[in-house]
């Protein structure tokens, strides 16, 4: 599966950018993948973009998944007890982490709000649940607030989190960083090639709470590497980044 995701990856940078991945296409594991044309063979490694996750900090991608988890958990709940359609967004807590084995039983409190309030009502009947209200049954403490709202359509039934989440592009702290722990291994990849770049892929996914993306253009920095090319690749967007490089001080 890593394999072909890999494959997927260089697929893309070669239709936006043929002229940089010329060549067939050759499986390898160092460099991941060997491009051989008319008297040259390029080495390409690819490596996708992951956030430092300093000491006592969540992971970002963890906690989406397990946000996710807690809807789909609380859908099934609820879709087992009542047949009425809903479109659910749920707001997290600021600052609060999500730990596996709480989710059952958030799930079962956001089922149950939602079954006592929504069962069997009219279309576009809608509740907010909230940490504000006066009520004695208040929401899981690492959520803020649950909206929930009954809908004609199965086609409209989504349960996801409704966080506003944060968007930024990189900069070039963080492209020197995925370099500088490729760079030690650059020696072994022009064992098998002539010429060998690096291939940084982010893939920015909606349904996460956090969406990281390539360097804005133009580049206005140079990274040090012994890489004869690096490039950043946003597959979803079919964006081709050419970081600029200069050889590293000796």
């Amino acid at each position: 599966m890593k394999k072909e995701r890999e494959r997927y990856w260089l697929d893309c940078a070669k239709a936006i950018r043929p002229e940089l991945f010329c060549g067939e296409v050759e499986e390898s594991e160092v460099p991941d993948f060997l491009l051989r044309g008319a008297g040259a063979c390029l080495g390409v490694e690819l490596t996708q973009y992951s956030r430092p996750v300093l000491p006592g900090e969540a992971i970002a991608e963890e906690q989406s998944g397990l946000k996710d988890k807690v809807l789909r958990l609380a859908k099934a709940h609820f879709t087992a007890k009542s047949q009425s359609l809903l479109r659910v967004g749920v707001v997290f807590a600021p600052g609060a982490v999500l730990r596996k084995q709480r989710l059952p039983v958030m799930a079962e409190q956001i089922a149950g709000y939602l079954l006592t309030h929504l069962d069997g009502k009219p279309d576009w009947t809608h509740v907010r649940w909230s940490l504000d209200d006066d009520e004695t049954d208040s929401p899981p403490e690492e959520i803020a607030a649950v909206y929930g709202r009954v809908i004609p359509s199965i086609g409209n039934t989504h349960w996801y989190p409704a966080d506003a989440g944060w968007v930024f592009n990189v900069g070039s702290d963080e492209v020197t960083r995925i370099v500088g722990k490729k760079e030690p291994n650059v020696p072994q990849y022009r064992v098998r090639c002539d010429t060998v770049s690096l291939l940084i892929v982010f893939e920015a996914r909606p349904q996460l709470a956090s969406s990281i993306h390539a360097p804005s253009e133009p580049i206005d920095f140079r990274v040090q590497t012994s890489f004869d090319a690096v490039y950043c690749l946003e597959p979803t967007d079919r964006r081709l980044v050419v970081i600029p490089t200069e050889p590293p001080v000796t």
